[in-house]
């Protein structure tokens, strides 16, 4: 049985974090062998920490009676990471429409969104076999094409899949496809998938789906 002091040293976290003992905690405790004590900490960490955020406290017990008898133990610390992923249409539910000029492309709209804590990137983007052939493919609003996303905590993109309308096909003919999109690998895989249907038709709006808060001005063309 001796009388020890603990002691840490939390020079490793970042500025905005916190580690205090709880009240009446007993730091410098009597051990006796084969005898655990509980203390207990209180961490604090900023509403805005990321998922992928992690640090660490060392914590120290020394002899009373002879300072240079010490251990350090090296505490882990963490932010729980939340993990979601969002794909809808212009409904919100996992389904979009896309409509196409013969011998043109047919567009869809879609918004995806980062619903976890930490940054993602899609580790696949899928799409189910169409029976206009072709393979659909993902744009920006620029018309860039998409092959891969990358996406910080809460973030939002604004998508278009686009299908190449054949010159076989009738007017008013649809086809569908699934899109299926992937964050995450092997245990910590999420995906979600969203049914499209694109059709045939004689003459198109563009934008073919636009967001816009209350009083303000729209135009298409």
């Amino acid at each position: 049985t001796a009388d020890w002091t603990l002691s840490w040293d939390d020079s490793a976290m970042p500025s905005d974090w916190g580690f205090t003992p709880m009240p009446n905690s007993n730091l410098n405790p009597t051990l006796s062998p084969q005898t655990p004590l509980l203390i207990s900490f209180d961490v604090s960490v900023p509403s805005d920490a990321m998922g992928d955020e992690n640090t660490y406290v060392d914590l120290i017990l020394t002899l009373d009676q002879d300072s240079s008898i010490n251990t350090t133990i090296r505490m882990p610390l963490e932010v729980l990471r939340t993990r979601g992923l969002s794909v809808t249409g212009p409904e919100g539910l996992m389904t979009s429409d896309g409509f196409g000029r013969i011998d043109n492309t047919a567009s869809a709209w879609m918004v995806i969104e980062n619903l976890g804590n930490a940054e993602e990137s899609t580790t696949s983007i899928d799409w189910t076999a169409t029976s206009w052939g072709g393979t659909p493919s993902l744009h920006r609003d620029d018309g860039s094409e998409v092959f891969a996303l990358n996406l910080n905590p809460n973030e939002e993109v604004e998508l278009f899949a686009q299908l190449d309308v054949p010159s076989s096909v009738s007017l008013g003919t649809s086809t569908s496809t699934t899109l299926t999109m992937c964050i995450g690998s092997s245990e910590t895989t999420l995906c979600e998938e969203l049914e499209i249907t694109f059709t045939a038709v004689t003459a198109i709006v563009t934008p073919v789906h636009t967001r816009s808060l209350p009083n303000a001005s729209l135009s298409s063309k």
